[in-house]
């Protein structure tokens, strides 16, 4: 069995990659609208919240792999 193929792999029925792919995406338009000068501040504040969700998910992440799954992710 492979990561992919199990329940942690999607966040509400979405692919992980998928969603990381939107959050790069966001970050990015963000990073482009700081450097222009427009960047609206609930935008900014919407980009950290799903960081700091990011980097809170993680750890669950990297023990579900361990501790549940008893697989590990090869790169």
């Amino acid at each position: 069995m492979t990561v992919l193929h199990t329940p942690y792999a999607r966040l509400v029925g979405v692919p992980n990659a998928l969603v990381g792919l939107g959050f790069y995406a966001l970050t990015a338009a963000t990073a482009g609208l700081a450097l222009a000068g427009l960047l609206p501040l609930w935008l900014w504040e919407l980009n950290v919240a799903l960081a700091a969700g990011a980097v809170l998910l993680a750890p669950y992440l990297v023990w579900a792999l361990a501790a549940r799954l008893k697989i590990w992710c090869r790169l």
